[in-house]
């Protein structure tokens, strides 16, 4: 039997850009420096297109987020019409507290494919054949070293499309 292909991305480095912002999150300034963050180049148009292409609209987030940055996190989705745009909706959207917890969300969903900026994360997802890491610094890539194989390490949401597509 033929396992249905589900797309999995972070949100951090992956959608939204800019890793540290200029101020906390107890700053009263950080809701509106966060929603100002800026979309990694052309990340929305590619899991548009990986959406209507090759996922048939079975594009998941899977995101590691405090409750406090979480409708923020949402806000930012909805301010740049991602949910419009890729085809999916605010329930396709799962959280959790610890970056080892993206691992059973994925299982559950049934991910094949997962974008995500830490090789830690994409060590952890054991359940999906497909990772993909992208932005990743480089001390944390040399940290996790030993998952790379099996791990694709992209530079450009265009060298994932051409990949996938």
């Amino acid at each position: 039997m033929e396992r249905i292909e589900v797309l999995g991305i972070d949100i951090g480095m992956v959608l939204i850009g800019e890793r540290n912002l200029a101020v906390g999150v107890d700053d009263p300034a950080f809701p509106a420096a966060y929603l100002a963050r800026e979309e990694v180049d052309g990340a929305i148009d590619a899991v548009a297109r990986l959406s209507r292409e090759r996922f048939g609209g079975r594009v998941r987030v899977v995101s590691k987020r405090s409750p406090r940055t979480r409708p923020l996190a949402i806000r930012w989705l909805i301010d740049r019409r991602f949910f419009a745009r890729v085809g999916i909706g605010i329930d396709d959207v799962h959280f959790c507290v610890t970056r080892e917890g993206k691992n059973p969300i994925c299982r559950d969903l049934g991910v094949t494919h997962f974008v995500d900026n830490r090789l830690e994360v994409l060590s952890h997802l054991a359940t999906v054949p497909n990772r993909y890491l992208i932005n990743a610094e480089d001390d944390e890539v040399e940290r996790f070293a030993d998952h790379l194989p099996g791990v694709i390490r992209v530079a450009t949401w265009k060298y994932v499309l051409d990949l996938l597509l």
